[in-house]
């Protein structure tokens, strides 16, 4: 063999040992260069994204879309609250609270109360009673608060006057006092707070019955007036 081919295999054998070395530099100085490029690529994000916070432009879009939040707040997911919170609590978008509230300012209340206030007229409905009654408007309930009532009867006679709501009641007497006597009668004023209910389109009644204190047939004819105040309210 010459010398230069000896030379030559050997040379050639020691870059067949050398490649898996060589392969090898090669594949982390890729690696490397990855990870270098890595750092740079997210250092210039974050960059981009305090600078759009700071200073506003392109940055500012993209750290928005990151911290806009939603929140969820129900029974499951409670969200506590502490300090002074403002409520708009409409019937679209009504917020339950309960426990103790703290209020402070003006506070404006609903009143959806109507004032309400009628006379009724006692007429003759036999022997010893005479009545009057009136009707409580459709679609609100009545609230009486105070009744007053001025009567006669024929003298010597007692009067025993009484309201009742027709709606299952069983009403209540109303006090009155003797007043002076005159032509034969004997008259009677009384005045009381109540507190009565009667519901949308039922009547509301007031009777006068007369008696004797001895017994014995009752004569003669009585009647009187009898006002009746209070309020509706809406019957939903």
């Amino acid at each position: 063999m010459r010398e230069g081919t000896a030379f030559q295999v050997v040379t050639a054998h020691l870059e067949n040992l050398m490649k898996p070395f060589t392969e090898n530099q090669r594949i982390g100085s890729t690696v490397a260069l990855v990870r270098r490029r890595g750092r740079a690529i997210l250092a210039l994000t974050l960059a981009v994204i305090l600078g759009g916070v700071l200073f506003g432009g392109p940055g500012a879009h993209a750290a928005g879309a990151i911290l806009n939040v939603f929140i969820t707040n129900d029974a499951a997911h409670p969200v506590p609250v502490s300090g002074s919170v403002a409520v708009n609590n409409t019937g679209a978008n009504a917020v339950p609270v309960t426990g103790d509230v703290g209020v402070s300012g003006s506070v404006s209340v609903a009143d959806d109360r109507e004032p309400f206030e009628t006379r009724v007229n006692l007429t003759d409905a036999g022997t010893t009673l005479d009545t009057g009654n009136f009707q409580v408007p459709a679609g609100k309930r009545l609230v009486v608060e105070f009744i007053s009532a001025s009567v006669n009867v024929p003298s010597g006679q007692t009067p025993l006057l009484s309201a009742n709501a027709s709606t299952g009641g069983l009403g209540f007497p109303i006090p009155v006092a003797l007043q002076g006597v005159g032509n034969g009668n004997a008259f009677y004023n009384g005045a009381t707070p109540v507190l009565d209910f009667a519901d949308p389109g039922s009547y509301y009644v007031i009777s006068l019955e007369r008696q004797l204190p001895a017994g014995g047939a009752v004569t003669g004819d009585g009647g009187g007036y009898v006002y009746v105040s209070g309020y509706l309210i809406p019957a939903t």
